[in-house]
C-alpha cells in the first residue's frame, strides 16, 4: 500500500506539472493559424507522454517488488540465523548441564561407597530435570571394570569394558566424550570417579541424540514448508524431518540412493568448511529457490551444524501474489489521478492545499494516539511485572516507580517522584550511603552495575528486612544518558535459606564436636582401665613388630621404651610366635622371667581381624 501511495503522489506531481506545461502550449498557439494541427500535435505529445510515464511505472514497479523481495529474503534469512543460533545455544547449554550434573554426581560418587543402596537415589536427584525430556542410560562401574549400576537395568556390555579400560589407561581426569551417532545414534559422556587411593569407578552417560533433536529441532517450523535440520562436523545427517531416511548417512561420502532427491551436496559441504555461523540461499534438488541459515554447536570436541531453511517462494509469496493486482492499481490510480488532477487542479487550488492541511493534520493526530497508545502499553507492562522499576534523572531525583515499588515503599506514587533517592531509599550506615553514590555516580558515565542481597529496611518500625538484587543501568535517550534505571528483585527466601543451611551447618559441627569429645572421654577410660590391669597386655603388628604394651608389662621388663621391648625378650625361647602367623588363639602356660618378675605365666594370643 506504501508503494502504491508514492507512486499516486509522483503521478500526481507530474500530472501537475504537465497540466502547467499544457496551459502554457495552449497560450502559446493561440495566435497560430492553424489550431487544428496544434491540438493534433498536442494531444499525440500527450498520449506519447502518458504510455511513456506507464511504461516508466510498470517497470519502476517491477524494480522496486525484486528489490523489495531479495531485502525481504535477507532480513527473513537473518532471523532464521537467530533461529539456528539460539538453537544450537541451547543444544551446548543443555549437555554442558548434564555435563556439570556428571561431574557432581562423580565427586558426590568418589565420597560414597560404589555400592551404597542410595545410588538410584543419586543418579535420580541429578538428573531429575535432564531425564524428563532427554533420553539417557546412566551406568556406574567399579574400580575392577564391574557394572554396580545401570538406570535401564542393562548388563555390561563389551563396549563398557573398553571405555573403563580407555578411562584407566588415561591419565585425564575430566569428561571424555565418544561419538556414536553413526552407528547407535548417541554419544556417550565418561567421567572417571576417582578416590585419594585412585581409580575408584566409571561414570558413563549414554545420550541419545533422537531425544535431543526432538526437543530443540521438532518444534521448529518457519512458515509452511520451513523446518530445520542437523548434521555433525563429519556430515553425518543427524535429523531432517523431510528426508528420513537419510538420517545417519555421511553426505560428504554419499550413494546412489542418496542421489534420488538430491543432485549434488555441494551446499552441506561448504557449510562443514564455514564458520561458526552464516546463512545463504541455494537451489534445492526439485528446482525451488531456498533460504538456509545455519549455526554450529561445540559439544566437547565434535561439531553439530544446526540449519533452518525455507523456500524462497514461501517468503516472497505474499509479494508476488499481489503483484499484478498492484500494478492495475498503480495504472488505475496514474489514470485517475491524470484526470483528477486536471480537474481538481482548474476547480480549486485552494481545495487542495486545505486537503494538505486537513491530511497533515490527521497524521499528527495519528502519531499523537500511536504515542499515547506506546506509553500506556510501555506502562502496562511495568505495572505488571513483579521487578521494583525505579527511574531517576541525572540529578538522581525520582521521575517515576512502578506499583511493585510502591508495594515495597509502603508509600503512595505520587509521594515518592520528584524527592531525591537518598530521601526515598532506605541506607543503613554513612559508609553504604558513600557505596552507593559513588555507583550511580558511575552509571551515569554509561557503566551498568549489580547489588546482591542488598538489605532493604522499611520504615522504622522493627520489620523484617528484605534482601534485593538491585540492576542500575543507564537511561539512554537520543544517544546520552538522561538517567538511571533500577530494576530490584526480591531475594528475601533465597537470602533466609541460606541462613537456615548456616545455621544447620553450625549446629552439625557443633553435634560432631560434642560426640568427638564424648568418645575421647571413653578412650581415656579405657586406657585408664587397661593401664590398671595385673596382667601384661602388648600388641603385635602384622611385622612381627610390639606397637603398644601397658604399664604392667613395662614394669615387669624394667624398660620404658616400646623400642626396646621385643618378641624375644617377651617370650625367650618359647615358640608362641606362630600364633600371629596362623591368626588364631593360642593359650598356654609357661615360665618365663621377664627380669623383674619370673615365673608361670598364662599366655593368650589373640588375633585382631579388622573390617
Amino acid at each position: 500500500m506504501s508503494t502504491a501511495i508514492m507512486a499516486a503522489s509522483r503521478v500526481a506531481a507530474v500530472a501537475v506539472r504537465y497540466t502547467g506545461g499544457a496551459a502554457i502550449i495552449k497560450i502559446s498557439v493561440k495566435g497560430s493559424g492553424r489550431p487544428w494541427e496544434n491540438a493534433l500535435k498536442t494531444n499525440i505529445v500527450l498520449f506519447g507522454l502518458i504510455v511513456f510515464i506507464i511504461s516508466l511505472i510498470i517497470t519502476l514497479n517491477i524494480f522496486f517488488q525484486q528489490s523489495y523481495q531479495s531485502e525481504m529474503a535477507e532480513q527473513f534469512n537473518r532471523q532464521q540465523l537467530i533461529i539456528a543460533k539460539s538453537i544450537a545455544t541451547s543444544i551446548e547449554d543443555e549437555i554442558q548441564h548434564i555435563e556439570s550434573e556428571t561431574l557432581s554426581l562423580s565427586r558426590l560418587l568418589a565420597e560414597r561407597r560404589l555400592d551404597d543402596k542410595n545410588l538410584d537415589e543419586y543418579v535420580n536427584t541429578a538428573y531429575s530435570e535432564v531425564r524428563e525430556e532427554i533420553s539417557a542410560n546412566i551406568k556406574i562401574l567399579d574400580g575392577k571394570g564391574g557394572l554396580v549400576y545401570s538406570s535401564l537395568g542393562e548388563s555390561l556390555k563389551p563396549r563398557d569394558s573398553e571405555l573403563f579400560l580407555a578411562v584407566k589407561r588415561s591419565s585425564a581426569r575430566k569428561v571424555q566424550y565418544h561419538d556414536l551417532l553413526a552407528t547407535d545414534r548417541k554419544i556417550i559422556m565418561i567421567v572417571p570417579v576417582t578416590g585419594p587411593q585412585g581409580l575408584k569407578g566409571v561414570l558413563i552417560v549414554e545420550i541419545m541424540i533422537d531425544t535431543i533433536n526432538k526437543k530443540f529441532l521438532t518444534p521448529i517450523r518457519a512458515g509452511i514448508r520451513g523446518h530445520a535440520w542437523m548434521m555433525d562436523g563429519k556430515g553425518i545427517l543427524l535429523y531432517h524431518p523431510t528426508q528420513p531416511k537419510m538420517v545417519g548417512k555421511n553426505l560428504t561420502k554419499a550413494d546412489e540412493s542418496c542421489y534420488k532427491c538430491h543432485t549434488s551436496f555441494d551446499v552441506e559441504k561448504k557449510i562443514l568448511a564455514s564458520g561458526d555461523i552464516g546463512f545463504s540461499s541455494y537451489i534445492a534438488p526439485y528446482g525451488e529457490d531456498k533460504l538456509l541459515a545455519f549455526s554450529r554447536a561445540k559439544i566437547g570436541d565434535m561439531s553439530w551444524f544446526v540449519c533452518v531453511s525455507i523456500p524462497y517462494s514461501e517468503v516472497t509469496f505474499s509479494i508476488r501474489r499481489s503483484m499484478k493486482l498492484h500494478s492495475l492499481l498503480v495504472i488505475s490510480i496514474f489514470v485517475a489521478t491524470v484526470a483528477g488532477a486536471f480537474a481538481l487542479v482548474r476547480i480549486n487550488r485552494q481545495r487542495v492545499k486545505a486537503e494538505e492541511k486537513t491530511r497533515h493534520l490527521e497524521r499528527q493526530r495519528h502519531l499523537e494516539k500511536e504515542i499515547l497508545q506506546t506509553k500506556d502499553y510501555l506502562e502496562n507492562i511495568l505495572e505488571s511485572t513483579e521487578s521494583k522499576i525505579m527511574v531517576l534523572d541525572s540529578g538522581l531525583r525520582v521521575k517515576t516507580i512502578n506499583s511493585a515499588h510502591e508495594r515495597l515503599c509502603n508509600q503512595n506514587k505520587d509521594d515518592i517522584v520528584g524527592r531525591s533517592f537518598f530521601d526515598v531509599f532506605p541506607i543503613a550506615t554513612d559508609k553504604d550511603r558513600e557505596m552507593i553514590k559513588g555507583i550511580l555516580e558511575k552509571c551515569l558515565e554509561g557503566n551498568s552495575h549489580r547489588i546482591s542481597n542488598y538489605t532493604y529496611i522499611r520504615g522504622s518500625q522493627p520489620i523484617k528486612p528484605v534482601y534485593l538484587n538491585i540492576s542500575i543501568n543507564p537511561l539512554i535517550l537520543h544517544g546520552e544518558v538522561s538517567g538511571l534505571i533500577l530494576s530490584s528483585s526480591d531475594v528475601t527466601e533465597e537470602v533466609s535459606l541460606k541462613e537456615v543451611l548456616r545455621s544447620y551447618a553450625a549446629r552439625l559441627e557443633e553435634l560432631v564436636k560434642e560426640r568427638t569429645d564424648e568418645l575421647l572421654s571413653e578412650k581415656e577410660k579405657l586406657n585408664a582401665i587397661v593401664e590398671t590391669l595385673e596382667a601384661g597386655l602388648f600388641l603385635v603388628n602384622e611385622s612381627k613388630q610390639i606397637t603398644w604394651v601397658n604399664r604392667t608389662l613395662r614394669e615387669w621388663t624394667g624398660m620404658e621404651s616400646i623400642r626396646e621391648i621385643t618378641l624375644d625378650k617377651i617370650y625367650g625361647g618359647n615358640d608362641l610366635q606362630r600364633a600371629i602367623v596362623n591368626n588364631r588363639m593360642i593359650q598356654e602356660v609357661v615360665y618365663h622371667d621377664f627380669g623383674r618378675r619370673k615365673g608361670y605365666f598364662q599366655v593368650t594370643s589373640t588375633p585382631l581381624v579388622g573390617p
